[in-house]
């Protein structure tokens, strides 16, 4: 895929950059027109809301019971 057809995941902006690489080896990219940074196809998922949830229920749970320690 060549730079000119890049856009940036927050702006739809094709002002598009290489910047540098992540920790993984990936190519990293830069938007001009947000700054925002970016990797093409990352491995990563963002947290679903139903997870957030889990963990957070499952953090106060271990707190509750650390107080009984």
């Amino acid at each position: 895929m060549s730079e000119e057809k890049l856009k940036c995941p927050k702006c739809g902006s094709q002002r598009i950059v290489k910047n540098g690489f992540i920790h993984n080896g990936n190519q990293n990219h830069k938007c001009r027109t947000c700054n925002r940074q970016f990797v093409l196809n990352p491995r990563n998922r963002p947290v679903t809301e139903e997870n957030k949830k889990l963990i957070d229920r499952l953090f106060r749970r271990t707190l509750v019971n650390c107080r009984y320690l």
